[in-house]
């Protein structure tokens, strides 16, 4: 019986795309290792040669950028006067920095990003570093392993900056963790305070804290943030937005945010605003009904700096900061001309937050949504939410429902979490805003959450604390508001942004 032998296959030519999905290319069995050393050899250097040209072309980019750097200097600075100048250069119909160079981005054939420009700008003269994002060194301890000694050292040396959500977190996994030593973790846990309910919004108590730590910009950051015509508002990425959330925001975390605004004094960014999808898809519908859903999105996180909500002249009038009511009401105008029209939020009463902000900007208040989630009560007296939960036991490999059954061990307690107050804001041209009101399906409620005065725990007697007093009607947040020149139709107020979260 003859065997047929088949032939060596020839060497494939690669070249068509169509032969490289299934096929791998081989050489002739005929070849030599000096052969295929030589096709590798040859291969390599037309490799090289192209990157190298790529180098080249690269380097004169760098090089048109440092000649350019010092022009970019020169315009960032007269495009960014402030006060009558600012207001001459207004009449003149010249525009802003960022204006500028978004006009200047698209007219340049490789056009630097905006942040390499500013960092150069600032490297250039010098300016003062921010200070070290200790709150996101934090989170990051949590989640890694690596190199965990080197990071807990910096930030037990500088625990005292660091969000007291975060700081609470990180010291229940210092203290969870085997590798640490009890020294850590006292250190770590010695002069900490917890954020005690006394009426006011648990992030307005994380700004005054933040308002205690050195800032050698404060004078700077204070001058500018005086007045809002040295305001800008633009959308931002995730990265400029982390910091500020992470130390001023009240849950700690940027949460299922996608869409980033942010409020600058000059170089300095004082309020972040952030958009996400979230809630469910039937939340969604339920707002406005299915054929709106797709215009729903949820304000789910926003704070300020405490220097940036301070007394601010307008109009010729003072009036208390309205940092986050500015940049608010135009973040949420770009979010209706992205198509979402509808903005949902919330506000937590665990938190001390009734929406005063919504309030302020005309939302809609639809009463408290129905909790979905749970609320964990260790032992000790903490709650944590079931979402860090969640976060946790995937931190440690372990599936939640596992996670979950060793807390019930330990004398964990699972509750419902406490209803939100829940806001709904339409907005857009006219028309739509019109069509969507008349569409809204959740219920409008007309009494709104208020806020009860301050009751300072300091002074105890032996009948107790004073009991908290009511707003007077007369003298209410709204009777005090002063309309501004960015509104639409929103009215100002004297806080900051509410922290949220969703049920």
């Amino acid at each position: 019986m003859e065997i047929a032998l088949t032939a060596p296959k020839a060497h494939v030519d690669t070249t068509d795309v169509t032969k490289t999905q299934d096929i791998c290319p081989e050489f002739p069995l005929d070849t030599t290792p000096e052969k295929l050393h030589a096709e590798f050899l040859d291969l390599n250097n037309q490799i090289a040669s192209k990157l190298a040209g790529i180098k080249a072309k690269t380097d004169e980019v760098e090089a048109a950028f440092e000649a350019m750097l010092p022009l970019y200097d020169q315009m960032q600075a007269m495009l960014s006067q402030r006060g009558p100048l600012r207001q001459m250069m207004d009449t003149a119909g010249m525009p802003s920095w960022t204006l500028w160079f978004s006009d200047h981005q698209k007219q340049c054939p490789i056009a630097p990003s905006y942040k390499k420009v500013q960092r150069a700008i600032r490297a250039r003269r010098g300016t003062v570093s921010p200070e070290p994002d200790f709150n996101a060194l934090a989170k990051a301890y949590m989640r890694e392993t690596a190199k965990r000694r080197e990071k807990l050292e910096r930030l037990l040396q500088n625990r005292n900056v660091l969000n007291p959500t975060i700081r609470k977190a990180l010291i229940e996994d210092v203290k969870n963790d085997s590798s640490n030593s009890d020294k850590a973790h006292e250190q770590l846990a010695s002069d900490f305070e917890e954020l005690v309910s006394n009426g006011e919004a648990h992030q307005h108590l994380i700004q005054k804290r933040r308002a205690a730590q050195p800032d050698p910009l404060l004078d700077e950051k204070s001058a500018l943030a005086a007045n809002l015509q040295n305001a800008t508002v633009r959308e931002i990425g995730r990265e400029e937005a982390q910091p500020l959330i992470l130390r001023n925001e009240c849950l700690g975390s940027l949460g299922t945010a996608q869409y980033f605004f942010g409020l600058y004094f000059g170089d300095h960014l004082g309020a972040v605003v952030c958009f996400g999808q979230t809630a469910g898809t039937n939340v969604k519908r339920s707002v406005c009904g299915p054929e709106h859903a797709s215009r729903v999105i949820t304000l789910v996180r926003g704070a300020t700096e405490d220097w940036a909500n301070q007394p601010v002249v307008s109009n010729g009038q003072k009036h208390s900061g309205s940092a986050a009511s500015y940049l608010n009401a135009w973040a949420c105008e770009q979010m209706a001309a992205k198509g979402f029209n509808i903005i949902v939020a919330y506000s937590d009463p665990d938190k001390e937050e009734v929406g005063q902000i919504y309030s302020s900007m005309n939302l809609k208040y639809c009463g408290k949504a129905p909790p979905k989630h749970e609320i964990v009560q260790f032992p000790d007296g903490t709650q944590r939410d079931e979402r860090f939960i969640s976060s946790e036991a995937k931190t440690r490999g372990q599936t939640f429902a596992k996670y979950k059954k060793q807390l019930h061990e330990q004398g964990c307690v699972f509750v419902k979490a406490s209803a939100k107050h829940r806001w709904v804001g339409f907005f857009g041209d006219k028309r739509t805003k019109r069509v969507l009101q008349r569409a809204l399906k959740w219920k409008e409620v007309a009494e709104r959450p208020k806020r009860q005065q301050v009751c300072d725990t300091s002074k105890v007697t032996a009948a107790g604390p004073p009991q908290p007093a009511r707003f007077d009607p007369s003298v209410s947040l709204q009777n005090s508001i002063v309309a501004e020149p960015w509104e639409t139709n929103q009215q100002q107020v004297n806080s900051g942004v509410d922290g949220v979260e969703l049920s």
